[in-house]
């Protein structure tokens, strides 16, 4: 059976399908942290405060590689990173951001990436 994907771009707007959230401390602090390989979801993490350093983020525990976005305000791209690999102690956003995306590895592959493409969700 074909994999469903969890990205896709249309009229240059990059949609999520399959969207879980992390609005609290606790689940923003766990992440992905523990999930196998082959998971097929992004989770949207909801920032509390924007900014660079409060959008970085760490591999540490993680059992798979991912890709990540992290988005302004306006859920706009600030910058991405493809296929962070598990135990990488920090990536952070050039610029800064008030939601940071964790996709399964690859899933960025083939879309047409640039800073201030609209992402999009469905729900909240």
């Amino acid at each position: 059976m074909p994999k469903k994907k969890v990205a896709s771009l249309s009229n240059e707007i990059i949609s999520l399908h399959r969207v879980q959230h992390a609005r609290s401390f606790h689940s923003r602090f766990m992440g992905l942290m523990g999930v196998a390989p082959g998971f097929d979801y992004a989770l949207v993490f909801h920032l509390e405060k924007k900014g660079v350093l409060e959008a970085s983020i760490h591999m540490l525990f993680m059992r798979t590689p991912i890709d990540v976005l992290w988005l302004d305000e306006r859920k706009r791209v600030v910058d991405w990173k493809l296929h962070v690999t598990p135990w990488t102690l920090n990536a952070s956003p050039r610029a800064s951001a008030a939601y940071i995306v964790e996709l399964p590895p690859h899933t960025l592959e083939g879309i047409r990436l640039k800073r201030a493409q609209k992402v999009e969700w469905d729900g909240e």
